[in-house]
Parts: C-alpha cells; sequence; structure tokens
C-alpha cells in the first residue's frame, strides 16, 4: 500500500492491508497488519507507525524438516523519517530511538516494505514442531548401522557379549 505523506491529517490515517510474500526458508501465507499513521510535528518530515501484525507463515521444521504453520503476533511502533538522500551525511550516529526508524527519500510511503521487514522479525531463532520429532530419524540411523555391521567382528563382539 502506498501511502502520500502530505495527505496525512493531524488526526492519523487508519491503515489495514493483507498480504502474502515468500522469504529464504519459508512463506507468510498471510500478513495482516491494521493500525495508524501519525506526523510527529507541523511540518510533516517525521511520522509515527503505531499497529500490530498478525501473521501465518509455513516453514520446514529444524530437526525433522516437516513443513509446519506458526501463527505469530506482535507489535509495531517505528518512527518514518522523510528526508532526501542528498541531505544525508555519509555517517550517521544512531541513538536508541533510532533502532526502530525508517528513512524514506520522498514523498511516498510504502508500507509494505515495512509490513514485511517487520513480520520477518517475528520469527522465532528456531523453528520446530510442537510435538517430539526427530526420533524416526535416530532408529533409521541405528538401523542403518546394524546393517553395515562387518562380519569379521562377529567373533570380537560374541566374546565381548560373554
Amino acid at each position: 500500500m502506498k501511502i502520500i505523506l502530505e495527505d496525512i491529517e493531524s488526526t492519523g490515517l487508519e491503515i489495514k492491508e493483507e498480504r502474502s510474500f515468500a522469504f529464504e526458508g519459508g512463506k507468510f501465507q498471510s500478513v495482516i497488519f491494521s493500525g495508524r499513521i501519525f506526523p510527529i510535528g507541523d511540518n510533516k518530515t517525521e511520522f509515527y507507525l503505531d499497529g500490530k501484525i498478525n501473521a501465518s507463515v509455513s516453514m520446514p521444521c529444524d530437526r525433522c524438516l516437516r513443513e509446519i504453520t506458526l501463527e505469530l503476533a506482535g507489535e509495531v511502533g517505528v518512527r518514518i523519517v522523510k528526508t532526501a538522500e542528498e541531505s544525508l551525511p555519509d555517517e550517521i550516529e544512531l541513538g536508541d530511538d533510532d533502532v526502530s526508524a525508517y528513512l524514506i527519500d520522498g514523498d511516498e510511503l510504502d508500507t509494505d516494505e515495512i509490513t514485511e521487514a517487520e513480520a520477518l522479525l517475528l520469527l522465532p531463532m528456531k523453528v520446530t514442531c510442537a510435538e517430539p520429532c526427530g526420533s524416526e530419524l535416530i532408529k533409521d540411523e541405528e538401523e542403518e548401522t546394524e546393517k553395515e555391521r562387518d562380519p569379521r567382528w562377529d567373533a570380537l563382539n560374541k566374546l565381548k557379549n560373554n
């Protein structure tokens, strides 16, 4: 969704959008963002986007590689700074408040980029099935070890087991 920043009034603008997108390692089947964008100050160079994200993502389990679906939800609170690229210095020292800031060039804001970035931040570091998994992989590995037994060691194994 594209928003013209000059059109945002001091009372803010309601935003509600739903989309899906793929990323390396999975796919967001649905990402629903609902919130509001407000101008900070009178000159409309800074804005604050506040809202919630509810998402459904499918990705492989890190242990058994089965496809699983996760339901994610989170709050979004980001500052948007409108700036011309030539006005930025080569290096900028960031403060604690700047961590969740987006710099945009021009009068148009693409909320899809922000929604995607914030949805990716909701992903867990490790994705595993809710039920125990991977036990069948361990059994298969033990069975293969049994099959690959060298018959020359049978006499020694017989002594060991007695």
